[in-house]
């Protein structure tokens, strides 16, 4: 879910599921999975900014002798809008780190 304002400031809440994969997956049970961020872009500009962080979370598997596990991260990326003049859609890019 994202919101935004008129004053070029947006929050985005997001839940799911987390999945584990490779050898994690051995020890590990599907879990869980939310994240907060906050965007920042001015409006004459093609170019905005996001911080974005997760938590994920997952359960051991029964009799596997591994622990719960937990995963924080978070990221910064750049978005860049691509205007389409007379179009209802507004296709964009994003780039980043974390």
């Amino acid at each position: 879910m994202t919101s935004s304002s008129s004053s070029g400031v947006s929050y985005t809440v997001a839940a799911g599921a987390s999945f584990p994969t490779g050898d994690f997956s051995n020890g590990a049970k599907t879990g869980f999975n939310v994240l907060g961020g906050v965007g920042f872009s001015v409006m004459e500009l093609p170019v905005g900014f996001r911080a974005e962080v997760m938590y994920n979370r997952f359960g051991a598997k029964a009799n596997s002798g591994a622990d719960n596990a937990s995963v924080l991260s978070g990221g910064l990326n750049a978005d860049f809008q691509i205007p389409i003049e007379g179009s209802g859609i507004q296709p964009y890019g994003t780039g980043g780190v974390g």
